[in-house]
């Protein structure tokens, strides 16, 4: 629901498995933004993929194992991306500008940097924190 918010067309939640088999080859773009050192199965996310769709990381993810087997019928393609210049840095705010697209944004003290580390580690910072003077 806050993906909606924030300006998502559309969301599937990848834990709800009813979700996620009617989502099956529908998406041409799964873009993967989390930083974790826990396991993920990644294999869901490739049943989500339409044929020649496309799995980009961006975040500081586990090591990944892929059906390649499988890759050669569906053409899925597996691709990271560096976070880019400044022109990509503004092709992206357009971007998300023009799709309505935002960021739930916190904004803490810098005295309060142990807390909102906290918050991140344990799943609860949904969101970016910005440390303040």
């Amino acid at each position: 629901a806050q993906a909606l918010a924030l300006g998502a067309d559309k969301f599937v939640a990848h834990g709800d498995e009813k979700q996620v088999a009617a989502a099956a080859a529908s998406l041409d773009f799964i873009l993967v933004t989390l930083a974790t050192q826990q396991t993920v199965d990644f294999a869901k996310y490739f049943a989500l993929l339409r044929p020649r769709g496309t799995l980009c990381f961006v975040g500081m993810c586990p090591p990944i194992t892929a059906d390649v087997f499988t890759m050669g019928f569906t053409m899925h393609n597996i691709t990271t991306s560096n976070t880019g210049g400044r022109k990509e840095m503004v092709e992206m705010l357009e971007f998300c500008a023009r799709k309505n697209i935002g960021a739930t944004v916190v904004t803490r003290p810098m005295a309060e940097i142990n807390e909102a580390l906290a918050d991140l580690e344990s799943s609860k910072g949904a969101h970016r924190f910005v440390l303040t003077r």
